[in-house]
């Protein structure tokens, strides 16, 4: 409903698509970036988060039983079993989604209100270690915009200051762009602002990154 499957379709190449299907768990991709002009290519690792993973097909039998099923007398075993064959979906609330991660990307839709709420309540869990990207999506509607920039930025500054109490340092302040999957608007932003953890990266696995500032 926020565009974020289409993101995450979209950093691998793919064409826009306009149909909308729930994302049933997380998803992971790797995608090929570049740094300027290096002529390295860089492996990125792109999750696709879920907050609560689901069957995309529910199995025929899943659902409440209505067949009527003797009452179990005391001292008998229960005869409740668990179905092996059901998969433990992976979703926010059984992955530390945070873990070993150098960038996140927070992505809502302008137009629906209730989505910026969403990010303006999760962004305070993301560690201050961690550079963090919001994404205002569907900018291209903008008659449909329900959402402001001064709404937006005076939020983000907020919160960046608790960052900064907290001890975040520069680079992993909360950055804003404005995108549109459909058009692509945004998408050279987000694979520029990939440098921002990439090169976080590079200065922590410095030889010198033990010496403080004295570079």
């Amino acid at each position: 409903m926020t565009g974020k499957s289409a993101l995450f379709n979209r950093l691998q190449g793919a064409e826009f698509d306009p149909s909308y299907s729930s994302t049933p768990e997380i998803q992971v991709a790797n995608i090929p970036w570049q740094y300027k002009e290096s002529n390295d290519i860089i492996k990125i690792e792109i999750w696709d988060v879920v907050d609560k993973a689901h069957n995309k097909t529910p199995k025929a039998d899943a659902g409440i039983k209505l067949e009527h099923q003797p009452t179990q007398m005391p001292g008998n075993k229960s005869t409740a079993t668990v179905n092996p064959e059901e998969p433990l979906g992976l979703d926010a609330s059984t992955v530390n989604v945070y873990r070993n991660t150098h960038g996140a990307i927070f992505l809502f839709d302008v137009c629906k209100q209730w989505t910026f709420d969403y990010v303006n309540d999760h962004l305070a869990d993301v560690p201050e270690n961690i550079s963090i990207l919001v994404l205002g999506n569907c900018s291209d509607k903008s008659d449909e915009r329900v959402i402001t920039l001064e709404q937006i930025h005076a939020t983000l500054y907020q919160h960046n200051q608790d960052r900064i109490e907290k001890g975040a340092i520069k680079p992993n302040l909360i950055r804003y762009a404005e995108t549109s999957m459909k058009t692509g608007l945004g998408l050279k932003y987000i694979y520029d602002y990939l440098a921002v953890p990439f090169l976080q990266l590079q200065v922590q696995e410095s030889p010198l990154a033990g010496l403080g500032n004295r570079y």
